[in-house]
């Protein structure tokens, strides 16, 4: 009934964690925009995931729980959130079985699990896809500390061997468990007393307990030492330059405290708590008595009260690789440190109260503990809605710490991508404001002066920020992209590919960097990565959508087919790719299965002029004069101001074989409307004698053939002057030219 009662107060908790989006902190390095993860388990991604430092972080269980979370559900966030909620449960429960187990007690085991199960502090754990290493390293850090205990209990090499074994793949999640051992030293004294602290030779008994921890010692070294190696790598460790050593004791001193008093106090609670740099004297001070006064009585109470010591410095000691002493992002504090440092504070608190109010009624002492619970609940709950997505996480953080240019960036993203443009521009702006050498805020200022069309400000902010962080592949992307508005493909392709070397599974670089080498008139060399993308996602339509154009350019009209075919099947709603795919299957001469594709792409885009216009070609060269004339008229009444259509539809009203559909007088309209929405086009002048001959009107036909001659001798279409000068032949002789051959003039 009590392990019903965690799992329905976790759920109740945190509910609304199930129909989170991913958010833009972390998610996408992580899930939402990496390719390698996506692809699911392959033995490729499987020996990447333990060879890795990618993120600065050597994590490899991590990965290959996401990579197991895409195989099964793809890059699914309400999925992934479930999957988080499942392993906090199982924490819980796992938490409620040791405590029980190793103390005796089942109340007080209960109340320390449901408040760690509903604790407010602990949201962003659980409702962060990104902090999956969280609930899982604890998985096995609450596995390695039960098997201990079994050890200690039967004294059996086996039990000892699976703690070492658990510990090792808790350390293969994160790095948290560094602190284990020291966390079993505690648990020997309380609750499993292995040292009389009255005994003369209690050093001795301690010692000897230390050495029987070397192992976890020696996997704890290693992992360390992984972690700092991947940390230096993607160089997230701050510098002793900007943060002194006395600024990083007192961060540790007062965020200490915090953490103390957001444990008892969960309010104001953010995603981000900006490092001030400099804490006021004062407040250090007073951190530090209170961390050491209640160090002191911990200590004091050591022999009556060992559950005090135990959980209090439990608390401390497990706080210690976070507090900041080596700084890793400029954050201050996070909630997300004290998933398990808060189950100590748990502990000695509800010890505490059992021992001194044994005498109250046992209901009484329930309905506070009921109380609490709920409040906690409520709490969760809230805080859980907060993490929705990322307008609503960040738009929270920026009530709690307004002045603060990482949320704000955040932030201006979020909204960026929820379509919010000029609230996004002001967002990027008072983040600039705040600090003007922030390179995520000047990129983010960049973006807004690129998407007004002002390139060369841009490009100005990109510049500086690049100074400031030479190695952001976001920054050289969207440089790249100001440098190809700006025509200049050479420093565009330049940005992409070093984007590309900072994150080889970049696929905007590699897209960006094809359309720069299509531009150039390169084909081959932007479908190589074309390809490149549809190796990292094989199910991307605008990759095969992509190589299906580099291929048409290079000629290779069977190839084209089949990559226009992927694009289509990997996205059925793809209406452009199914338009290419008829263009390339009507110049193969297959109208059948082009006009197939054309009509499944008027199925997605009826209101679609060009497609109309489309069709009508197609029509009219498959011999179906009538069908083409209805699709043009429909095309000119979505889009009466393009002029191939008229043209097409008085081509085919001038030059039909048969007598029924011609019709010189229409004929000489639509002509004459497309010349006039295209005056500068030979073809149409063309169209337009052919029009003038079909009525009767050969001087006038004679005149526009010699005009078209004219315009195609200038611009050097040789084609169009023979074309016309037969025509011109026939109209001097007074007869309409319509031989069904100079359709391939339409076409051309």
């Amino acid at each position: 009934m009590i392990c019903a009662g965690l799992v329905g107060l976790a759920l109740a908790a945190f509910w609304p964690v199930t129909h989170a989006a991913f958010v833009n902190i972390d998610d996408p390095t992580y899930v939402a925009s990496n390719v390698r993860v996506q692809q699911g388990l392959t033995w490729e991604n499987v020996r990447w995931a333990f060879s890795t430092y990618y993120f600065s972080n050597w994590h490899p269980l991590t990965w290959l729980s996401y990579l197991a979370d895409c195989e099964l559900f793809g890059a699914n966030p309400r999925a992934m959130h479930w999957v988080n909620v499942g392993w906090h449960v199982a924490n819980v429960l796992l938490l409620f079985g040791l405590l029980k187990r190793v103390t005796g007690t089942i109340w007080p085991s209960a109340v320390v699990a449901a408040l760690f199960a509903v604790h407010p502090l602990h949201v962003e754990s659980v409702a962060w896809i990104s902090e999956r290493k969280d609930v899982l390293s604890t998985f096995f850090w609450i596995t390695s500390t039960w098997a201990y205990c079994e050890y200690v209990r039967a004294r059996c090499a086996g039990w000892y061997t699976a703690a070492v074994v658990l510990c090792g793949l808790g350390l293969m999640c994160k790095a948290m468990l560094v602190t284990l051992p020291f966390a079993l030293l505690l648990f020997d004294l309380w609750p499993l007393r292995r040292v009389d602290l009255n005994a003369p030779d209690w050093l001795r008994a301690v010692a000897k307990l230390v050495l029987e921890k070397l192992p976890f010692f020696a996997l704890a070294a290693v992992a360390g030492f992984f972690t700092f190696v991947a940390q230096q790598t993607g160089e997230s460790v701050i510098p002793f330059e900007p943060l002194s050593l006395t600024e990083r004791v007192e961060n540790g001193f007062i965020s200490g405290a915090r953490y103390l008093a957001k444990t008892f106090w969960p309010t104001q609670l953010a995603v981000f708590y900006p490092h001030p740099g400099e804490w006021p004297a004062m407040q250090f001070v007073g951190s530090l008595v209170l961390l050491a006064g209640v160090s002191a009585v911990a200590v004091f109470y050591i022999r009556r009260h060992p559950f005090l010591f135990t959980g209090w410095f439990w608390f401390l000691g497990t706080l210690v690789p976070v507090i900041g002493l080596v700084q890793v992002g400029g954050q201050s504090m996070a909630d997300r440190y004290t998933y398990v440092p808060s189950i100590g504070l748990f502990v000695a608190v509800v010890w505490l109260v059992r021992r001194a109010a044994a005498h109250l009624p046992v209901a009484a002492l329930g309905s506070v503990a009921a109380i609490v619970l709920c409040i906690c609940t409520v709490l969760t709950y809230q805080q859980s809605q907060v993490w929705h997505d990322s307008v609503t996480l960040f738009t929270h953080a920026s009530r709690v710490v307004p002045a603060n240019s990482v949320v704000l960036n955040n932030l201006g993203s979020a909204l960026l991508e929820a379509g919010r443009t000029s609230e996004a521009d002001e967002v990027f702006s008072r983040a600039l404001e705040l600090d003007p050498e922030d390179a995520l805020a000047l990129g983010n200022v960049g973006n807004s002066l690129l998407r007004a069309g002002k390139l060369d400000e841009a490009l100005v902010k990109y510049r500086k920020a690049l100074d400031l962080k030479p190695d952001m592949p976001q920054l050289h992307l969207n440089a790249g992209l100001a440098f190809y508005r700006k025509s200049d493909l050479t420093n565009a392709l330049e940005h992409y590919y070093r984007a590309l070397q900072l994150n080889p599974f970049y696929v905007e670089a590699y897209i960006n960097a094809g359309n720069s080498l299509m531009a150039l008139g390169q084909p081959a060399a932007a479908a190589t990565n074309y390809a490149q993308v549809a190796k990292l996602k094989p199910d991307h339509a605008g990759a095969h959508y992509n190589l299906g154009h580099a291929a048409l350019a290079q000629g290779q009209l069977r190839q084209a087919a089949e990559h226009f075919g992927q694009a289509t099947r990997a996205d059925p709603e793809y209406a452009e790719a199914h338009q290419q795919l008829a263009v390339v299957l009507q110049r193969m001469g297959e109208l059948n299965k082009a006009r197939e594709s054309l009509e499944r792409a008027l199925e997605l885009k009826p209101s679609d002029a060009g497609l109309h216009g489309h069709l009508g070609a197609l029509l009219s060269q498959s011999g179906q004069a009538k069908q083409a004339i209805a699709a043009y008229r429909k095309a000119m009444e979505l889009g009466p101001e393009r002029f191939e259509v008229p043209n097409n539809l008085a081509w085919l009203l001038a030059t039909h074989p048969d007598a029924e559909v011609r019709d010189g007088a229409e004929a000489v309209r639509l002509a004459e409307s497309a010349v006039n929405l295209g005056r500068q086009h030979a073809f149409l002048l063309g169209t337009l004698g052919a029009a003038y001959a079909e009525a009767g009107r050969f001087p006038d036909a004679i005149k526009a053939a010699q005009e078209a001659i004219d315009l195609a001798k200038k611009s050097g279409q040789e084609e169009l002057v023979t074309k016309n000068l037969e025509l011109l032949a026939a109209y001097r002789e007074g007869r309409p030219w319509r031989e069904d051959p100079a359709l391939t003039l339409l076409h051309k």
